[in-house]
Order: structure tokens, then sequence, then C-alpha cells
């Protein structure tokens, strides 16, 4: 088989059967090594990262590069004891406060954000009857 665009190391047949390994389990596990992303993630409050803590763990283990950014409000006196533990393993990985909108707009965007949301949970057939 001829050589695979995707990549270039690899041949047609090795890049079918790393797709189908990839669906098979955790799909950052089987990033090719040469492959390396800057990832941004934005979250509401420090409190949720132990949600995504082990993904970005497996992302930082392939060697991508990680830019964290929270929510001051949200984030003040949360608990943040998963964060501050990755941060100590990965000192690389940045840190900063996300920047929020100070316009007439920010209130108006965020509750249609928070609307568009909600819909989209009432919309789901498998979801709770919570929402």
């Amino acid at each position: 088989m001829g050589r695979s665009g995707r990549f270039p190391g690899m041949r047609t047949y090795e890049t079918l059967s790393r797709i189908i390994q990839v669906r098979r389990s955790s799909w950052v596990e089987h990033l090719p090594q040469y492959f390396e992303m800057r990832v941004l993630v934005a979250g509401r409050s420090v409190y949720h990262f132990a949600y995504y803590r082990s993904v970005l763990e497996a992302l930082r283990r392939h060697g991508h590069e990680l830019e964290l950014r929270f929510d001051e409000r949200w984030s003040s006196g949360n608990s943040d004891v998963s964060l501050q533990g990755f941060l100590k393993e990965n000192p690389e990985v940045s840190l900063q406060w996300s920047q929020t909108r100070e316009d007439w707009l920010r209130e108006p965007l965020f509750a249609m954000r928070e609307l568009r949301s909600y819909s989209s949970y009432l919309r789901r057939f498998e979801q709770s009857t919570y929402y």
C-alpha cells in the first residue's frame, strides 16, 4: 500500500490500524508522538478542573502544550486542590484568569448562552427529569 497523507511516516494499512485502535480505547493515548498541539482550556471555575484532569494529563504525557483559563469571580472561594496538584506536576502549563466582557452586551449574551444550553438539554430524549 502507499503512503498515508495524514501521517507521512506511516503506510496506509498502519494508519487504518491506528484508527481502529483509537475507536477501541482513549483517543488521546493514540495520538502520534510527532503530532503536537497547543490546547486552550477555558473553564468557568477552578473547582471543575477535577472533571477533566485525566484528559489533560494524557495530553501532557504526549508532549502537548496546555494553557488554562478560568473565571476569577466564579473561582473565588472554590477549592483548587486538583488544579494545584496538576500544576506542581506540570510547571510548564500556563494558568491565567480569563478576560470577561465589560460592555453592555455582557449580561444579555450570558443569558442567551444559558438559554441555548438549557434548551439543548430539553431536546435530549435520554436526559433525566431534572431538566
